[in-house]
């Protein structure tokens, strides 16, 4: 059954005794899966805002979108907020963490075509969340992230249109 969260908070179960505090709670159980934040990106292409799931369509977060050459990025995953929200279909997602899980911030990325060709440069001080989204073009690249001196390289990444991938990368 699907019910959406604005109908949700309308349910008369005061009414329906203790079978309608049972379904009430299963419903709002439920809700937890169904309300995922979505975002929604601004008009002049510069920040995404997270949208409320309540049906309010009330922003309740800003993340910037930043650009680096040709290639556009925006950093999140700081909160429960911004890992729970659905985000735009960059082609690349880059996740950072240590082995045990645990995420990490303030990794450096440099995007390069196979040809050698740098396309786009994110200092560390940028990344402030676990998550980097990457707007690339189709293509094939190579990925290098730097945290601590420890330089991590993904090869032959190849981006197609309407198809999004996610590396991880780890650290001890």
């Amino acid at each position: 059954m699907y019910v959406d969260c604005a109908t949700l908070t309308k349910l008369p179960l005061k009414h329906l005794g203790i079978l309608g505090v049972v379904w009430g709670l299963f419903l709002c159980n439920a809700a937890v899966v169904l309300c995922t934040p979505i975002t929604k990106e601004s008009p002049t292409g510069t920040s995404l805002h997270i949208i409320d799931s309540n049906g309010s369509g009330k922003i309740v977060a800003t993340i910037p979108i930043h650009r680096s050459g040709d290639m556009r990025y925006f950093v999140t995953g700081i909160g429960r907020l911004e890992r729970d929200a659905t985000y735009l279909s960059f082609p690349v997602k880059l996740v950072f963490s240590r082995a045990s899980g645990t995420y990490l911030a303030f990794i450096a990325v440099t995007i390069w075509k196979v040809d050698g060709t740098q396309v786009g440069q994110i200092p560390a001080s940028d990344v402030k969340g676990p998550w980097v989204f990457l707007d690339l073009a189709d293509g094939e690249y190579r990925i290098d992230v730097v945290k601590d001196n420890d330089i991590k390289t993904r090869t032959n990444v190849e981006v197609i249109t309407g198809q999004q991938q996610t590396l991880f990368f780890r650290w001890p």
